[in-house]
């Protein structure tokens, strides 16, 4: 005689619960520090665990990106493995920038390469941490 045991996997989350279980995750830190949370990162793992997911499809990630907005967070990829999200409104405290000095510099009105070496001119390599470098 031979049993079988079917294993049923929960069901896939949607971009919207998952979006409210990582605004919910940050709740519950703040609660359990007894401060403010306004921003943390997660790593992929972290991601597929909360959406009961084994793969993150880009198409699924920008509707967590979506979801997200919505409920007044900002959600960002660092790397392969790991996301970040950011209380929205404490992004609107921030200075906002607009294209100014860069005209008035002439920055803008020169080719790619021009832009490349006051790039690397202003942050030459040695000013970047080699873990930074993936």
């Amino acid at each position: 005689m031979t049993i079988t045991i079917k294993y049923k996997r929960p069901a896939r989350r949607s971009p919207l619960a998952t979006a409210q279980l990582i605004v919910l995750n940050a709740r519950s830190y703040a609660d359990e520090k007894q401060r403010e949370v306004s921003r943390y990162r997660f790593s992929a793992d972290a991601l597929k665990r909360l959406s009961n997911r084994q793969r993150l499809h880009d198409g699924f990630l920008n509707d967590v990106d979506d979801e997200l907005f919505g409920l007044g967070w900002i959600f960002a990829r660092r790397s392969e493995s790991e996301f970040a999200v950011i209380d929205d409104a404490k992004a609107t405290a921030w200075p906002k920038l607009g294209p100014k000095r860069l005209k008035e510099s002439g920055l803008l009105a020169k080719d790619d390469e021009a832009i490349d070496d006051e790039y690397w001119k202003l942050f030459p390599p040695s000013d970047f941490d080699e873990n930074d470098v993936e």
